[in-house]
């Protein structure tokens, strides 16, 4: 929730049962055994029931009062399923005893069993029986139901209208995300207070969250944290987060970061996600505990372990950085990515930098844009200042990129295409909204270059150069061949355009083809020449195709026909 209250980020909710496969078969039903204790095996048909209820009822059904299984991984599985199959097998008739052998049967992956124990259950009005079951129709793949949302929907409210809780909480939660229709907050929190005064730990957490935020409620903090620790007594880490919020911003109580995070260890250490990426962010920044970014890497690392979109988000930017954690590029950007595909703003501003700076991704300033304006539509700051930034560059790239260069496959020009009235002023003031872009320098340099403007575009080419811009390095590598603005330098030359060829830039394998072709720093080599023009016209440069039909039709060591010089009759060929 701290991503929310920060205004970065959104609560999400899923409707689907978890069913996970842990046993293969069940034991025989002589002995019920709980954690090493034994006991005789029930004698009656009534015993065997009650033995199974203990077992793996819920303890909302009516008349259980509290005894029961809340937490499905909290089920004794194999006790569990053979004292209720003993217990289905003599009282036939008994939909709770049919209800909780389902159950054992949805999380020891005996789904088509469940499927007929919870249906027949479900018949007799058995409340458990149609929750169990809706979360098997909401799921088209589960079982050969081949699902079914609206009964799915209709089960649980009519398991909710009889009060029993999990269905109250699991009908708001579809209400809440709106699945096939528009969220329908009134309902979901009337529900989830519903539940609450069951003393359904989540029903309560999320009341708590409705007077924390004012979701369909006047915002009442000291509401808020009754309900908060009521959770938190409850065993429910979601409560437990929700009084280190009240603490971590001062709402209804004085800000108080050790208690904060005091709160926030005990919900991290009951596993919420939530309050391990906040611990995480604590770590980072010194509130309420000594800064450690070592500490602060090992809770964001449990956090997105868990798929929290902030503590993705959050453990990206360390990696990119080499925050207390090894630079990782690439596993840094599969976890922005992560995080925006659940909706995360810092997800989404975090791609935004990445396409705009060229980091892990070629360079995209209209992906940039696509994810900087889903940051901003959400109220992110950092990301709202990018877009004027980004506006600015792609008026730049406009007039003086190349198209060969990634992201402008459609939108860069042949050098001779560049108007330098237009593409001058428009490529300074891009770099003037973002002083220490290679990309940027690189464009305006080109710009420069265009106008006959030699001198300024050196200091810009060499900047751009030692940053790894292609583009940079290219035009770079043409002005020491030619001796144009410096001083004539063929190795390095080479050197520069090797380097740009090794990430695939066409001019920069066109510039070799040149050099094998011509001698120029190297020997003369038709067949190298003949490799790289070839490369260059793969990637779709007209240039090189024309190179490679003189050598093709001639003897192969024909000399280039097109100046390449700065300041020549003859253009850069891109």
């Amino acid at each position: 929730m701290g991503e929310l209250m920060r205004g970065a980020g959104k609560w999400l909710t899923s409707l689907a049962v978890a069913l996970s496969l842990t046993l293969p078969a069940l034991a025989d039903p002589a002995v019920v055994s709980l954690g090493g204790n034994s006991a005789a095996a029930p004698s009656s048909p009534e015993e065997w029931v009650a033995a199974c209820g203990d077992l793996a009822a819920s303890p909302f059904e009516a008349g259980r009062d509290g005894r029961g299984v809340a937490e499905d991984k909290d089920l004794f599985l194999e006790a569990a399923g053979s004292t209720c199959e003993e217990a289905v097998q003599q009282n036939p008739d008994s939909a709770a005893a049919a209800t909780w052998l389902g159950r054992v049967y949805l999380q020891i992956g005996r789904g088509p069993d469940a499927v007929l124990l919870l249906e027949s259950a479900a018949a007799a009005d058995n409340p458990y029986a149609k929750l169990l079951l809706s979360g098997v129709l909401a799921d088209p793949y589960a079982y050969g139901t081949n699902g079914d949302f609206d009964r799915s929907i209709l089960l649980r409210a009519e398991a909710a209208e009889v009060g029993f809780a999990p269905a109250q909480v699991a009908l708001a939660k579809a209400y809440e995300a709106g699945t096939e229709s528009e969220p329908n907050f009134e309902e979901a929190y009337r529900l989830y207070d519903l539940a609450g005064q069951q003393n359904h730990p989540y029903g309560l957490f999320k009341t708590a969250f409705n007077y924390h935020v004012g979701m369909t409620v006047t915002a009442d903090y000291a509401e808020a944290m009754r309900l908060y620790q009521q959770a938190s007594d409850l065993g429910s880490s979601d409560g437990l987060n929700g009084v280190a919020q009240l603490y971590e911003f001062g709402q209804g109580v004085a800000q108080d970061y050790g208690k904060a995070a005091e709160f926030h260890l005990r919900a991290a250490e009951a596993g919420s996600a939530a309050s391990q990426a906040e611990l995480g962010y604590f770590y980072e920044q010194g509130f309420g505990v000594e800064k450690d970014l070592g500490k602060s890497v090992e809770w964001l690392e449990k956090s997105a372990g868990q798929g929290y979109p902030y503590g993705e988000a959050s453990l990206a930017i360390h990696l990119l950085f080499g925050q207390g954690v090894a630079v990782d590029l690439e596993r840094g950007y599969q976890l922005a990515e992560a995080s925006a595909a659940q909706g995360s703003v810092l997800g989404e501003s975090i791609l935004g930098f990445l396409y705009a700076q060229g980091v892990q991704v070629e360079r995209d300033l209209s992906a940039a844009m696509f994810h900087f304006r889903a940051a901003a539509d959400q109220g992110d700051t950092y990301s709202q200042n990018w877009i004027p930034v980004i506006e600015a560059e792609l008026a730049c790239a406009t007039q003086a990129g190349s198209q060969y260069e990634p992201g402008l496959v459609e939108d860069g020009r042949n050098f001779d295409a560049i108007n330098p009235d237009a593409a001058i002023p428009a490529c300074e003031a891009a770099l003037s909204t973002n002083q220490d872009s290679p990309g940027d320098k690189a464009w305006l340099a080109r710009a420069y270059l265009a106008g006959g403007r030699v001198e300024q575009a050196m200091p810009l080419l060499e900047d751009a150069a030692a940053a790894g811009n292609v583009l940079g390095q290219t035009l770079l590598g043409y002005a020491l061949r030619q001796g144009a603005g410096t001083a004539e330098d063929l190795p390095r030359s080479l050197d520069l355009f090797n380097a740009a060829a090794a990430e695939d830039f066409e001019p920069a394998m066109f510039a070799l083809g040149e050099a094998y072709q011509d001698a120029i720093g190297v020997d003369a080599d038709p067949v190298a020449a003949q490799l790289w023009f070839r490369k260059a016209a793969n990637g779709g440069m007209t240039e090189a195709t024309e190179r490679l039909a003189e050598i093709e039709g001639g003897d192969g060591n024909g000399v280039a026909t097109a100046g390449n010089g700065f300041g020549k009759e003859g253009l850069v060929p891109y």
